[in-house]
């Protein structure tokens, strides 16, 4: 027995995992192939038949401060196709724009950032201090 990913040919996303018999084949959809291994979604997408980590645009991970000087811009880049969230506010990049964040007040801001596939989705805080 082992475990298998199934994923979608067309764009390599993967779909699900199962455990199959060594002896059995998985039921496929038309357009759907599978690779050995338990490989999560989120992280991974399948390229020439390999999981490959799915690239991130922003890590959010990352600690991003700004001084809260009114001045500053903090300049994120961004990929045609990105959204960004911040609070009730959405926007879609469509070119060669840049996500850029300028506060005169402290504290944290939050964004989602959810770039088109096979990106990887972040959620950043931009902490403003004083100055």
């Amino acid at each position: 027995m082992g475990m298998i990913s199934i994923y979608q040919t067309s764009d390599g996303r993967i779909l699900r995992t199962d455990e199959i018999g060594e002896d059995e084949t998985p039921d496929l959809e038309t357009g759907e192939a599978y690779l050995d291994g338990e490989y999560d979604g989120a992280q991974y997408y399948v390229v020439a038949g390999v999981a490959t980590d799915r690239p991130q645009l922003v890590d959010d991970d990352d600690i991003l401060t700004l001084p809260a000087d009114g001045v500053t811009v903090l300049t994120i880049p961004l990929i045609n196709g990105t959204t960004v969230f911040y609070g009730d506010t959405e926007t879609v990049s469509s070119g060669s724009e840049s996500l850029q964040v300028r506060s005169a007040i402290t504290g944290d801001f939050v964004f989602q950032i959810s770039p088109p596939w096979p990106y990887v989705e972040a959620e950043i805080t931009v902490t403003s201090d004083a100055v």
